[in-house]
């Protein structure tokens, strides 16, 4: 799915897997639903606190209409929409907390992955689109 992405935005080409290349044309649709125009994929972004160098690569980079950026998690799920809707916020029962002591959530994950890359980009806007077997929903960043 990264790839098929990736290709779609950064070389205007689509998948030659149908199924996959469905998948990307309904993420694109979401982001345009949320007022998100893609820019790029796959942008290597990092930042250096007290020395320590942490590095990452957004899966995609897109701005609204007043050119703000918006940072773009994309996960794929073989769940249904109604099945990853009612686990999403469920907390891992192996590991309930995250070593910050929030509940350790598929939600809370994605959240944070998406707020270290808005934060490196110096924004506040982000959005994780979630491909489901049957459509495809998305949260913004809280």
């Amino acid at each position: 799915m990264d790839r098929a992405f990736t290709t779609r935005i950064n070389e205007h080409r689509h998948s030659a897997a149908p199924l996959v290349g469905e998948r990307v044309t309904r993420i694109i649709a979401e982001l345009g639903r949320q007022g998100v125009h893609m820019v790029a994929s796959q942008v290597k972004v990092g930042m250096v606190e007290n020395g320590v160098a942490i590095r990452t690569e957004l899966d995609g980079l897109g701005c609204r209409a007043d050119g703000a950026p918006v940072v773009v998690e994309i996960k794929a799920t073989g769940a249904s929409l109604k099945e990853h809707q009612a686990g999403y916020r469920n907390v891992c029962i192996k590991r309930q907390r995250m070593l910050s002591g929030h509940p350790n959530t598929l939600d809370n994950r994605h959240q944070i992955q998406v707020a270290f890359g808005a934060l490196c980009c110096g924004t506040r806007a982000g959005i994780i689109v979630v491909s489901c077997r049957d459509g495809v929903t998305s949260y913004p960043l809280r």
